[in-house]
């Protein structure tokens, strides 16, 4: 029974280490993660440009529309870089863009956006001249180009972060030794004691054997 008793508990034990190893690698990710974006957004708050050389990133504007809790795809930059090249290129386009509408409106000190301010800023569009014109459209695909830039910029922070967590799959040499060591030791006393089970095992029924055999005789 003792025997049994010691090999269920080191058993246990040796799942309870394949709970810990995981939980060990969700946690150092989980720290990286945090670390790392934090000395991100510091990084942003602190310059107006990324470094060059030496970082994930190209030297983009300093941030004004996104938050460190945004999601940002790359599905949806491709999808803002399409329209982008849409709206710069057709100016019918740009004219039904419901975002040039609304910078607009704001250029006319307009908030609220409907019907009829939507119509007022149609009118305004076709009555101004070419080079007013020219001008929102120079100032809304500027502001249209900085999001890019900043979507550009969280696109590749995530391609960044998926990075580390495929190199970050083991844990730390020191801590994996650690874990190697403590399992291989678990195995080799599982090992032993169904040995030492089974010979104890094999005596038992020899004994028993002889004890039959001598009743027979």
């Amino acid at each position: 029974m003792l025997l049994v008793e010691k090999i269920a508990t080191d058993n246990w034990r040796l799942k309870r280490l394949v709970r810990f190893e995981n939980g060990l690698l969700y946690r150092d990710l989980f720290i990286f993660k945090q670390i790392s974006l934090d000395e991100h957004f510091r990084r942003r708050q602190r310059n107006s440009q990324f470094p060059l050389e030496g970082d994930y990133f190209k030297p983009t504007p300093k941030m004004e529309f996104y938050t460190r809790e945004d999601q940002v795809s790359e599905a949806d930059f491709d999808r803002e870089y399409a329209h982008y090249i849409k709206i710069s290129s057709n100016d019918d386009a740009l004219k039904a863009d419901e975002r040039f509408i609304i910078f607009v409106l704001s250029d006319l000190d307009i908030i609220d956006l409907n019907e009829e301010t939507k119509q007022v800023a149609l009118d305004h569009l076709n009555q101004c001249s070419s080079r007013t014109f020219a001008e929102l459209k120079r100032d809304f695909l500027a502001v249209e180009k900085e999001i890019l830039d900043e979507m550009r910029v969280f696109v590749s922070w995530k391609k960044c972060l998926a990075y580390e967590e495929r190199v970050r799959q083991f844990p730390a040499e020191k801590k994996k030794h650690k874990i190697i060591k403590y399992e291989t030791h678990l195995e080799r006393m599982i090992t032993k004691n169904i040995s030492l089970l089974l010979a104890l095992q094999r005596n038992r029924l020899a004994r028993n054997f002889k004890e039959i055999k001598a009743r027979l005789n």
